[in-house]
């Protein structure tokens, strides 16, 4: 039986103003530091993008129930697994690098600029 080393730790992005998901709560991302003489993924989480205020509004307020335009649910730890995993039986060939995972929660594909969240009535 191989143990995993560590899960992955969430850092909440409260000292960028404008790394803000949907509802102004920061934008974050997971992390593992693996073995330093290896090398980083670094993970994008997609397939969240809102096509207009409507659309935008709904993730902002947890609809669909995923929650797609806020952090305020995320768990201190995870373990996304796949190329992330750091049991070598699972992903023998990256297990010990260090590991990125980046949430999506601005509802623009990483690429948002709205200054202001959405608010509750749009």
């Amino acid at each position: 039986v191989v143990a995993c080393q560590a899960m992955e730790r969430l850092v909440k992005l409260d000292a960028y103003k404008d790394a803000v998901c949907l509802d102004g709560s920061p934008g974050a991302y997971y992390i593992r530091k693996g073995n330093p003489e290896k090398g980083w993924i670094i993970h994008l989480r997609g397939g969240a993008m809102c096509f207009g205020k409507i659309d935008c509004w709904l993730r902002r307020n947890g609809i669909p129930s995923n929650k797609l335009g806020s952090s305020r649910h995320f768990p201190e730890e995870a373990n996304h697994g796949g190329i992330l995993s750091d049991d070598p039986t699972k992903n023998p060939y990256f297990a010990s690098w260090n590991t990125v995972y980046v949430i999506y929660c601005d509802g623009f594909s990483f690429a948002g600029t709205r200054k202001d969240p959405m608010t509750k009535n749009g």
